[in-house]
Parts: C-alpha cells; structure tokens; sequence
C-alpha cells in the first residue's frame, strides 16, 4: 500500500508535534522562559491535533460522514484520556510520555508504508494455458455450465 501525501504529511506532523511536547517538558524543568515553554506546548498540540485527526479518518474507508466523525472521536478520546493522566500525574511528564508515543508510532507508520517495490515494474504477463489440453472447466455462471428449467 503506498502512502498518499496526506497521510506522510499526517505522521510528520505528529512526530513533530511529539517531539515539541519532549521538548517542552525538559525545557519546563530548567527554568526557560515561559513563551518559549507555552510555544513548544501549543504548537505542538496543533500538530498532534492534526495527526490524530488524520490518522482516525484513515481508520475508515467510505462515507466521508462517517470519517469525520471517527476523526473527531480519536482526538476526544485522547483528549480525554490525557487529562484523566493529567490529573494523576505531573502534567509535564504525562505531555511527554504522550508525545514521545505519538511520535513513536507516527515514525513507525512512514517507516512501514514506504512500498517495497519499484515504481517501473513489469507489467505482469497472462498465464499460458494449461499443457494438458484440457479446457478450463465452465461454472454455472458461463454459457455452457447453465442448465435450463423445465417448461411448464
């Protein structure tokens, strides 16, 4: 299955978001300016935002509806859980933990659909019939398989 840019461009964005969310929470622990810290934070939620976006609408194949709906129900549940985790635990360390597995997983995604196969392959050829001689067997489908009914 070959990536469509869309989806590649999906999972850069939530390795770069991840690694904005790695980079905040050791950034938030050395005392660097709080811009800088809010910036990393808020910028990478836009990114992982559009990842997990993206990522729930390739879950489904089908009725646009019904892609759009699953998107938007992947980020609330993420959403959900990460505050659920948040109120457990330091929000720092749950935002990094967070992005270091979003990005995991997005850069193994392009890692995994990156096609193996040549783009100028040979066409494949038609299968010589058979050397025996017989002939391929007819299902009821074709004309000679087909039995009539009975006129009544």
């Amino acid at each position: 299955m070959t990536p469509t840019p869309l989806t590649v461009s999906a999972r850069v964005a939530g390795i770069l978001g991840g690694l904005c969310w790695l980079a905040r929470a050791v950034l938030d622990g050395t005392g660097a300016p709080a811009p800088a810290v809010d910036g990393l934070y808020w910028g990478g939620l836009a990114l992982l935002a559009v990842a997990l976006l993206a990522i729930g609408a390739g879950l489904v194949s089908g009725i646009a509806t019904l892609r759009v709906l699953v998107a938007v129900c992947l980020g609330v549940m993420a959403w959900s859980l990460l505050e659920f985790l948040r109120g457990q635990y330091a929000d720092a360390r749950v935002d990094a933990v967070a992005g270091v597995v979003v990005a995991l997983g997005c850069a193994a995604g392009v890692a995994r659909r990156r096609p193996t196969a040549p783009a100028t392959a040979a066409p494949a050829t038609p299968a010589a019939p058979a050397a025996s001689g017989h002939r391929a067997r007819r299902g009821p489908s074709s004309p000679a398989g087909r039995r009539r009914s009975p006129a009544r």
